[in-house]
Parts: structure tokens; sequence; C-alpha cells
């Protein structure tokens, strides 16, 4: 039976039929994919924990005549210490909500796909706002959707800010100092606002942030903040 191997991010999955499951992945070379795992719901199968949402995967698929057949799999990265927190994790489902809103079936943006696994790392490792709105910026800019005059940001100030965000490195988001917190405020409220309008729908991950209240993580300052 033709196949093929993939490298993904699960982005979503749904119970269909008795023991399987119906999985939405973003592959890196062959884009989004909806596929089906056999018997992953029974007690014993092996594939049942490597398909959760947000897991990077490896696997093998075979062709089938509607639906693709998941037939191997094995986790890369379940990226658990962002399950591990209610906040981290609401930010992690806000990284595969925008993948599966924002790309088509079957087109493949590699360079999509290491931005969402390389801030899904970096979130791990320094976990702030400011590592968000950067991938928020990133991805929009590599899908051809930035433009600050578009996105209807306030100020030459917050104009600076998210360019920085956009053109800057990991690391050097990673060492910026403090942000006023006026225009880290201003870019957060028109970001969800631009990114809703393009995903034509409103977003049920950043719904879920705003109604988490006692928790949070730091915000857009330096190491420490």
């Amino acid at each position: 039976m033709a196949g093929y191997h993939a490298e993904a991010l699960v982005l979503k999955r749904s119970d269909f039929g008795e023991a399987d499951r119906i999985l939405t992945l973003y592959t890196r070379y062959r884009g989004k994919l909806h596929v089906i795992a056999k018997g992953v719901r029974r007690i014993h199968s092996r594939k049942g924990g490597n398909v959760e949402p947000v897991n990077w995967i490896r696997c093998f698929c075979a062709e089938g005549r509607n639906l693709d057949v998941l037939t191997e799999v094995e986790t890369i990265n379940a990226f658990q210490p962002l399950k591990d927190n209610l906040v981290l994790v609401g930010y992690a489902y806000h990284v595969i909500e925008l993948l599966d809103r924002f790309l088509p079936d079957r087109d493949p943006h590699p360079s999509v796909f290491l931005l969402a696994v390389e801030m899904l790392q970096e979130l791990i490792r320094h976990p702030r706002k400011i590592i968000v709105a950067a991938f928020e910026i990133k991805l929009l800019d590599q899908l051809g959707f930035w433009s600050s005059k578009d996105v209807g940001l306030p100020s030459p100030a917050v104009v600076d800010f998210a360019e920085t965000l956009r053109i800057s490195s990991w690391g050097g988001i990673r060492s910026m100092v403090d942000t006023d917190a006026k225009i880290s405020s201003a870019l957060e409220i028109h970001l969800k606002a631009y990114l809703e309008k393009v995903a034509e729908t409103s977003l049920k991950s950043k719904r879920f942030l705003q109604q988490i209240t006692n928790a949070t993580i730091p915000p857009y300052g330096g190491e420490g903040s």
C-alpha cells in the first residue's frame, strides 16, 4: 500500500466510530492533513498517547480512498511542561488553533512549521507574553497577512515595537528589556482583533485565556521581570 512518512504537529482530534479518531495534522512538507487513526481509543492502543493535540510527532500514513490512515507514530516532543501549566497550555492551544484557522489543507509552509515548533520550545524555556506576540506577528508575516497599517497599530512606538518582534530572532526577543505597559497592551489588543479578522471568527483559545483568573506568565519585560 502506498504511503508516506511525515513530521507533524497534532492540531485536533475527534472521535469516530467506536475506537477510531480522525486527526488534523499540520505536516512539515505536506501541509494540513486529515487522517484516521484506527483503534487508537482502545485501552491497549500504543498510539493513543502519541496523538494528543500539540504533540510533535513522526508518523507513517497509508494512502486511503477518503482519508489516509495513520499506521505508525512516535512522539518527538509532547511539550509536557506546557501541558502541566494551565496558562501555558492555553497559549500552546492558541498556536495550534491559529495554524488550523489560517492554513488551508495540503498547502505546505515548512517555515511556518518550524516557526511553531521553535515557538513552543521557546515558550517552555522563557514563558513570557512577548514570545506569544512575536509568534503571532511572525506567523502573519510569513503567510502574507502582516501590515502594521492593516492591523491598525495606534502609534509609531507600537509600530516600532511590532517591527522589532517581526524581524528579531528568538534570542534577540528573549534579551529585550522592559517594554512600556501601554505599548505592549495596545499591541496585544490590536493583534487579537486582527487575528480574528483574518480568521473570520473569534478564537476559542483567546477566550479561554481571558477566563483564567489568578494565573499569569511574565509579560513583555526582560529576564526575571
